[in-house]
């Protein structure tokens, strides 16, 4: 909508690249691992 904050791409990337970074120095996470997200929309 009209009220709707812009968030730059490149905010998304540099979200995606910490969340790997961190997932990838977890210790007791298998290294065949994956992240799903699911996204629910309500109207």
């Amino acid at each position: 909508g009209g009220q709707t904050l812009k968030v730059p791409m490149e905010l998304f990337k540099l979200n995606r690249q910490r969340l790997c970074e961190a997932l990838r120095s977890h210790r007791t996470l298998p290294s065949d691992s994956f992240v799903s997200f699911l996204l629910y929309i309500f109207y």
